[in-house]
């Protein structure tokens, strides 16, 4: 019997991990014990060689990608760092994981477009509009595709609009914005845009942060020096891409008074650029 721990070290707290920290407390047949210090998580196991290797390779999905994971570590250790008490956390309001979002954003599954089924491990349905449906998002995917653009507001709270704007072809910005744009095919991204891997791993994180990037050179559609690209960062906007997607649309421009967090590498590391204005009408 070994006693090992898994050991996340965060540049600023990461909501959805102490969750996840919580849950192997709550779910596991292990000895586990938890513990946060200083932006470090941990969940620490006994067993037999067998059952921490299905540990490890539980831990290694359920924990996605962070931009503020700086180092993670598994070591044998002696003495428990960790104790068998639930870690306080605020709410982390992801959308959907590497468990539900297969389901709901593939097109070849079949809850392809139910994006109010319920995921155990994000609970992302709860951030999910109830007025709108798999319906509603093809009629949005249509206008697009006939019209070239579409404009859609979300619920938010206190009254207040989520509002979107999508086009094919560039938006007119204020104040000499920079284009944004979200991809609809992560594969195709290359073709485009000039991403180094490090860029592609964060774009995708669990974060979906903004990342500025350079088109291509000589690109027939994009003439600006820099963009600001996104993945899609939540349920509606993944099944609304996924369908273009199969339809041969790599990525639209997208105007919205809510946008992501826009994020440079500075040391080796990722900080958020704080000075990112943000439009609200």
């Amino acid at each position: 019997m070994k006693l090992i721990q898994f050991s996340f070290t965060c540049s600023r707290p990461v909501p959805f991990y102490a969750q996840l920290c919580n849950d192997y407390l709550a779910n596991q047949t292990l000895e586990i014990t938890i513990g946060y210090d200083k932006n470090r998580y941990l969940i620490e196991a006994v067993g037999t060689q067998p059952q921490l290797e299905a540990l490890a390779d539980q831990i290694a999905k359920d924990f996605l990608l962070s931009i503020w994971l700086v180092d993670s570590t598994v070591k044998e250790i002696r003495h428990r760092e960790g104790r068998v008490v639930p870690l306080l956390t605020s709410p982390h309001h992801l959308p959907f994981c590497s468990y539900c979002e297969p389901a709901l954003g593939d097109n070849q599954s079949e809850l392809f477009g139910e994006i109010s089924i319920a995921c155990s491990h994000c609970h992302g349905e709860t951030s999910v509009e109830a007025s709108v449906d798999y319906k509603q998002i093809q009629q949005w995917a249509e206008a697009v595709i006939k019209t070239g653009h579409v404009t859609f507001n979300l619920p938010l709270a206190n009254n207040h609009q989520h509002e979107f704007h999508l086009s094919r072809g560039p938006i007119a910005t204020t104040r000499n914005q920079r284009q944004q744009v979200i991809i609809c095919n992560p594969n195709n991204v290359p073709m485009h845009f000039i991403v180094p891997s490090l860029h592609v791993l964060a774009l995708s994180s669990l974060e979906k942060p903004r990342v500025t990037v350079r088109a291509k050179q000589h690109h027939a559609q994009l003439d600006q020096p820099l963009y600001d690209l996104c993945f899609s960062y939540n349920r509606i906007l993944t099944v609304l891409t996924e369908i273009l997607r199969v339809r041969g649309i790599d990525y639209l421009h997208i105007e919205t008074n809510h946008q992501q967090p826009l994020i440079a590498r500075i040391n080796k590391g990722w900080s958020q650029v704080c000075s990112d204005p943000v439009t609200h009408h």
